[in-house]
């Protein structure tokens, strides 16, 4: 069923559509708002970034009627539903909205908007229906996506794509991303007292259950009144994910950072002071580095990495700007040819016909014998050692006249391999074979030169041990050819691996409550000391069959700065562009409530990140059972026994164990 409804306006006997283009700018990269819906007088929409009392805050924006629902779209604006007047308002400027054109109208009650996708999409709770807007909802036009859905009220798109609504009066969650009839569906869970909100990531999907005063975790489906508690808090109705930030839950009257999980219910909130509803919309504002272009950005490619067209700043790389990318041989700041770097970035070299002024002629090749020498200098009929000129009685010519550089003052070759120790060389033995103490181009083997010899089983460059690669060049790993016992175990841990897309494989693991006596100390020293980090695969037969290895204590991750950094509650490691067997972040954190490591890794083809190995999933292929392991030198071991197992295919591995 397709249902279209278009906003008309008529003047005499011709019509028009009304198209609003609000200002915008207000909002900064950082802002976090809540509603303040106070649906019997002002509503009103407050940025609690940095929490406490809201009460005292000067709302950002006002005029509005029982707002509800919040997003902020691909285009960057600011959106509010009014569930009062059935409208969506561009709220982006801030300031009093009462006499602020709508975006949309005519809507029956809508509650949560729905804007990571390529459209907004809006819950109207009277009808029991999500429609979406296309073309950012400029035309006044909306579609109808979905029906049956009884008293919608939450709606959010997950990182796959797939998006999920909550019917809060049949205590449903739906999986609603085909679209269609809903009213005879039973819901991936269902039973619920009164879900609201829903938040969906990899691992979990959690709901909040208004009616149970809970956070229920949902990721297996079925009856919500038995599936497990992930927080207990007052009558949450709606949830916000913000990475690297946290996870959190607002009521009527109160927002509380639940990423942990644990009961909240009496403990301090994050924020306090507003009038919430039965929906209580929340929005996150991000910044350069999140794929949307943002004011003062012009690009935004997804990372806040340089040399990939797009700066770390969001401003497009192009020759000129004297910054070297990887498309450039050179980028001396400007564009005029004849200064040792072209037009278009590239190196202005003997034999391009163009004379620079480091040569004395340059006729458009590097022959010698024409009158124009191979390093564009005017030839003469002598032979002159020195000149840089082979002549006829020369076996070579440098360009000077001293020795032990490969050509003697005599202008003979010197070689490795003569027997002869040139300056250049640091042994010669005589001949020109490797592995027998001096390499054939004359370069003396010894352990940590990083050249792999054939007495070695490593070589990582240096001679230091608690590397990976001992002092005298033998390989360790932290990985037993078993799993190892007497380890800190996890009640809730997850492994998802991906490889369904080739260049595109990720690996994510979680080892969540673990010991509460879980301390900062059983994490090692990443930071400044020498532990490393080894993640440790065993199939059904505690075999292991996979390990990541990342030993990068006390190094530096390209722009990202140190690898590691001590947090308040433990470490965290960052490398985005996955070095080292594409792991870019390890999460490690102690808590009372028991502590939680978080492992990613990722490959990136198109930017050339490949590091990641490819066939993990292939090698856990049809196992019933995973013991996940990781190994962290210097500190303790933490384990998983991963019995529920979802998917097993060559192409994805996906197991959970509590």
């Amino acid at each position: 069923m397709l249902k279209l409804r278009l906003l008309l306006f008529t003047a005499g006997v011709g019509v028009a559509l009304l198209v609003v283009s609000p200002g915008w700018a207000e909002i900064s990269a950082g802002d976090l708002f809540i509603v303040d819906a106070n649906c019997a007088g002002d509503g009103a929409v407050v940025n609690m970034k940095d929490g406490g009392d809201l009460s005292a805050v000067p709302p950002f924006a006002t005029g509005l009627s029982c707002p509800a629902g919040l997003c902020v779209d691909q285009a960057g604006r600011l959106l509010v539903a009014e569930s009062a007047s059935g409208e969506i308002t561009v709220i982006t400027a801030g300031g009093d909205m009462s006499g602020q054109a709508p975006l949309v109208t005519g809507l029956s009650n809508p509650a949560a908007l729905a804007c990571s996708g390529p459209e907004i999409m809006v819950a109207e709770r009277a009808t029991g229906e999500v429609a979406s807007l296309p073309f950012g909802g400029e035309l006044g036009l909306t579609v109808t996506f979905a029906t049956g859905l009884g008293d919608v009220v939450g709606l959010q798109r997950d990182p796959a794509g797939r998006l999920w609504a909550t019917d809060a009066a049949g205590g449903r969650l739906l999986d609603i991303t085909a679209g269609g009839d809903f009213s005879s569906d039973p819901g991936y869970a269902f039973g619920g007292s009164s879900p609201r909100g829903v938040v969906a990531e990899v691992f979990r999907i959690l709901v909040a259950d208004a009616g149970d005063h809970r956070v229920a975790d949902a990721v297996a489906g079925g009856d919500l009144a038995t599936a497990p508690d992930f927080a207990l808090s007052t009558a949450p109705n709606s949830m916000l994910w913000v990475e690297d930030l946290g996870l959190f839950a607002a009521g009527a009257s109160e927002v509380h950072e639940i990423a942990d999980g644990g009961d909240f219910v009496g403990a301090p909130p994050f924020a306090f002071g507003f009038n919430g509803s039965g929906y209580t919309g929340m929005a996150y504002v991000p910044g350069c580095g999140d794929g949307l272009i943002q004011m003062g950005e012009e690009c935004d490619d997804s990372n806040a990495i340089g040399n990939d067209g797009c700066s770390a700043a969001c401003r497009f790389e192009h020759c000129g700007d004297g910054i070297v990318q990887s498309d450039e041989d050179c980028d001396d700041g400007d564009t005029a040819s004849g200064d040792g770097c072209s037009m278009a970035c590239t190196l202005e070299s003997c034999g391009d016909g163009v004379v620079q002024a480091i040569e004395d002629c340059d006729d458009a090749n590097t022959n010698d014998g024409d009158g124009c020498d191979g390093r564009c200098r005017i030839e003469t009929t002598e032979d002159l050692c020195g000149d840089g000129i082979v002549g006829a009685s020369e076996a070579c010519d440098d360009g000077n006249t001293v020795g032990g550089d490969g050509c003697s003052s005599g202008c003979s070759s010197e070689s490795c391999g003569d027997g002869i120790l040139q300056a250049s060389e640091s042994c010669d033995d005589g001949n020109t074979e490797s592995g027998d103490g001096c390499a054939s181009d004359c370069v003396s083997e010894v352990c940590g030169d990083g050249i792999l010899q054939p007495f070695e089983s490593c070589d990582d460059g240096n001679t230091d041990d608690g590397d990976g690669c001992s002092r005298s060049c033998q390989a360790v790993t932290w990985c037993h050819s078993t799993p190892a016992p007497d380890c800190l175990q996890s009640e809730d841990a997850s492994l998802d691996v991906l490889e369904g897309r080739r260049g595109r494989e990720k690996l994510i693991a979680g080892f969540r409550h673990l010991p509460s006596s879980t301390g900062v100390e059983d994490f090692g020293d990443p930071a400044v000391g020498l532990t490393p980090y080894e993640l440790c695969l065993y199939d059904s037969t505690d075999a292991l069959v996979a390990r990541l290895l990342v030993d990068r204590a006390g190094d530096t991750c390209g722009t990202d700065g140190p690898c590691w950094k001590a947090t308040r509650d433990g470490y965290r490691y960052k490398d985005s562009i996955g070095e080292t067997l594409g792991v870019r972040k390890i999460t490690a954190r102690a808590s009372s409530r028991g502590g939680r490591l978080k492992f990613r890794a990722a490959n990136r083809w198109a930017k050339g990140q490949s590091a990641l190995p490819s066939d993990i999933a292939g090698s856990l292929a049809g196992q019933e059972h995973v013991v996940a392991q990781l190994e962290i030198g210097g500190g303790a071991c933490v384990s998983a026994n991963l019995d529920q197992i979802l998917e097993a295919s060559p192409l994805r591995f996906k197991g959970r164990g509590r």
